[in-house]
């Protein structure tokens, strides 16, 4: 989680209910000038109202926010503003049209523009880790349950939807529609892994991997075995991609879940693709990451998607996402 500096954010490892506090100070060049946040605690969807009065009309000013990851490392963004003919600046009003890390009007800009700081390691995600560890508990209403994976856990939503009861809405985030590297394993059926081919790993002088056409094709014949039969699932789907997901071919599983739904007489279920989107697609207002440390490879790998668009994929899904669930389980 976030801790110290100008802006602290927490957040939990999935997108089930998440909370953010935020704590601010700021070096102003009047003393009359005032930098507000509030509410100082909320929901990690909730619009954060950033506000700074006391200034000079039309006084040129910059803000930056700074925070400290879990695993300490630094991470700051900056907006370059111009307060208005009263000398006050309101982030969700006023657009940051002089630079910066972002333009235009973006209430929380200064969040998921955060980035690394000079040398420190833009190979690791932010988001927390350790969930057995630290179990949350979660209370599922009414006897049906709704799952949320993604990647390799779009994989595993997809699987607990065609092997067991009660799955009643399902979120693929940039899932495969085989199961992938190792074998899966539900009473007495096993999946096997769909596997990756390091041939098709190219490195870039970087040092970062790009992996995008190393995973097998899941329509190959070999490879039957692993596909997840969705066929057998009863449940409402919400497909969401990122179409420059850089990990594997999302989209084109995508369709291929699609297809495979319809083939079979079934149409409960939702695509929704975002363009210049990357892979991972986490909760709204989180930094993003166009490279991460493969968990399986144990190298940093291309995740893809721009930053603006990218932002815009995790706000916009993330709505569709709470709707999707809230119709499908109440």
């Amino acid at each position: 989680m976030w801790k110290a500096a100008q802006a602290v954010l927490r957040t939990p490892a999935i997108p089930l209910p998440l909370r953010r506090s935020m704590s601010t100070s700021a070096l102003l060049f009047q003393k009359a000038a005032t930098l507000t946040v509030t509410p100082t605690t909320g929901l990690a969807d909730e619009l954060l109202d950033i506000k700074v009065e006391g200034l000079r009309p039309r006084e040129r000013v910059t803000l930056r926010a700074s925070a400290v990851s879990y695993r300490g490392r630094l991470f700051h963004s900056l907006a370059h503003c111009e307060a208005d003919g009263r000398g006050g600046l309101d982030l969700a009003r006023d657009p940051a049209a002089l630079g910066g890390d972002f333009t235009g009007v973006e209430p929380l800009g200064l969040l998921w523009s955060l980035t690394p700081v000079g040398s420190e390691d833009p190979c690791f995600n932010q988001m927390p880790r350790g969930v057995m560890k630290s179990p949350l508990k979660v209370e599922v209403k009414g006897p049906n349950i709704g799952v949320i994976g993604s990647g390799k856990g779009a994989e595993l939503a997809f699987s607990m939807a065609s092997f067991l009861p009660n799955i009643a809405a399902v979120v693929s985030i940039n899932g495969c529609i085989s199961n992938t590297t190792t074998a899966l394993t539900c009473g007495r059926f096993i999946l096997p892994g769909l596997p990756f081919n390091l041939d098709k790993i190219s490195a870039m002088d970087s040092g970062v991997y790009d992996v995008k056409e190393a995973l097998a094709d899941p329509l190959d014949p070999a490879y039957r075995e692993s596909r997840i039969p969705l066929e057998k699932a009863n449940a409402h789907f919400l497909v969401i991609v990122g179409e420059d997901d850089r990990h594997w071919k999302s989209s084109v599983y995508a369709d291929l879940a699609v297809k495979h739904l319809t083939e079979h007489g079934k149409t409960d279920f939702t695509l929704l693709s975002y363009p210049n989107a990357g892979h991972r697609i986490d909760a709204p207002y989180s930094p993003f990451f166009s490279v991460s440390l493969d968990p399986v490879l144990g190298v940093p790998v291309l995740g893809g998607g721009q930053l603006k668009a990218h932002a815009v994929a995790q706000i916009e899904s993330w709505k569709k996402i709470l709707e999707f669930l809230h119709l499908h389980l109440g």
